[in-house]
C-alpha cells in the first residue's frame, strides 16, 4: 500500500478536492483505495461518503488500542472524519505513532491509502506524515507568500528527521491559478525561482466545475460540460505527474 497525505497550514487551497480526486482515480483504476479524514470539518467525508464503504471514525486511528476493520473491497473504503478529531490535540504526544501502527496491520490490503489532513499544524497532521510514504501540498498563488510554503516544506522535513525517514515530499500542486492574472504569473515565476523541482507541474486553473463536481460526491471527470472536459484534463495531468513522480522514486531505489 501507498500511502499519500495531502497537507498544507493555510485552509481553502484546494486539498481535499485534489486528494478526492486521487481516490477516486484509483478507483477507476479498479484497485482498493482506503481514504482516511483527518480533518474535523469532514469534506472529504462529504464528498465520498455516498460511493464508499464506510470504516471506522477516523478518530480510532488515534484513540483506540484495537480497531475492527472492514472487509477490503474494490473501490473506496472511507475512515470518516468527524468533530471528534479535534479532541485527537488533547492527547498525549505519543499518539502521532498510532495511526502507522493502524495502516501498517491493513497494508497488505489495499493498492492505496489517502490521508487528508486538517489545515493546521498539530498532533493529527503530524501522525498522518509519520504514516506516510510521501506528501503533497497544493498551495493557491493569490494571497499565498513564499514564507507559508516555506512553514509546510519545514513540518515535512522536520517530521521525515525525526520520526518517518523514508518520507518523500514529492512537490506542491499550484492550484486555481489565473494564467491570465499578470500578479500570479510572476508569483508562480518567484515561486519556482525558490523551490524549483518542488512544484509540480503543470498548475491547475481556475475551474469552478472541480470543486462543484466534488461537492457532489463526484470527480470532474464525470460532468458532462465543456468547461469540466477541460478542468480533468488538467487534474489529470497533475495526478499523472504524481505517478511519474513516485516512479522516479522506485527508479532510483
Amino acid at each position: 500500500m501507498e500511502t499519500f497525505v495531502f497537507s498544507n497550514q493555510k485552509g481553502g487551497v484546494g486539498k481535499s478536492t485534489i486528494a478526492v480526486h486521487k481516490a477516486i482515480y484509483h478507483a477507476d483504476q479498479g484497485l482498493k483505495v482506503l481514504f482516511v479524514d483527518f480533518d474535523g470539518q469532514g469534506n472529504s467525508t462529504a464528498s465520498l461518503s455516498e460511493r464508499s464503504h464506510i470504516g471506522p471514525n477516523a478518530v480510532a486511528l488515534f484513540d483506540s488500542p484495537e480497531i475492527d476493520m472492514p472487509t477490503p473491497t474494490a473501490g473506496i473504503t472511507l475512515f470518516p472524519g468527524t468533530g471528534e478529531l479535534n479532541d485527537v490535540e488533547r492527547l498525549p504526544n505519543d499518539c502521532i505513532r498510532q495511526p502507522k501502527t493502524h495502516l501498517d496491520k491493513i497494508a497488505s490490503q489495499y493498492d492505496y491509502c489517502i490521508i487528508d489532513t486538517p489545515p493546521t499544524l498539530g498532533l493529527r497532521l503530524i501522525g498522518a506524515l509519520v504514516a506516510a510514504d510521501y506528501a503533497l501540498c497544493p498551495f493557491e498563488l493569490s494571497g499565498y507568500s513564499i514564507q507559508g510554503l516555506a512553514q509546510i516544506t519545514e513540518t515535512i522535513q522536520g517530521t521525515t528527521q525525526k520520526f518517518n525517514k523514508d518520507l518523500v515530499f514529492l512537490g506542491m500542486i499550484a492550484n486555481r491559478f489565473n494564467s491570465r492574472s499578470t500578479g500570479q504569473r510572476s508569483a508562480f515565476k518567484e515561486i519556482l525561482s525558490h523551490f524549483g523541482d518542488l512544484i509540480i507541474k503543470p498548475p491547475i486553473g481556475i475551474r469552478v466545475s472541480i470543486q462543484e463536481a466534488t461537492d457532489v460526491g463526484k470527480a470532474v471527470w464525470e460532468i458532462k460540460s465543456g468547461a469540466a472536459r477541460a478542468a480533468a484534463k488538467e487534474i489529470r495531468a497533475v495526478l499523472e505527474e504524481i505517478d511519474r513522480l513516485v516512479n522516479k522514486e522506485y527508479s532510483n531505489e
